[in-house]
């Protein structure tokens, strides 16, 4: 046999979900765990604070080629190399 909550339990667990109370306080105050009352308060049809599904916001375009499409990059410049090894020299 399955463990079921009794007609009481489970309407009191809708009724706080209801009043929009968090699965860990229903959970503290019922001693029902947060599973079980997400469980019961899905199959009720109460939606729980922050979990509507509300449209997704479009991403934001990223470039990651800035100026590419203008002119190609030019190389980057030498750095001039010394004939001596040092100006110390006397």
């Amino acid at each position: 046999m399955s463990h079921v909550l009794n007609e009481n339990k489970q309407q009191q667990v809708i009724a706080l979900g209801r009043l929009g109370w968090s699965l860990r306080k229903i959970e503290r105050a019922t001693g029902v765990r947060r599973e079980t009352a997400a469980g019961y308060l899905a199959r009720a049809g109460v939606e729980r604070p922050g979990r509507s599904r509300k449209e997704a916001k479009p991403a934001i375009e990223v470039t990651t080629d800035f100026g590419a499409e203008n002119e190609p990059v030019p190389a980057p410049a030498r750095a001039r190399t010394r004939t001596s090894a040092s100006r110390c020299v006397p």
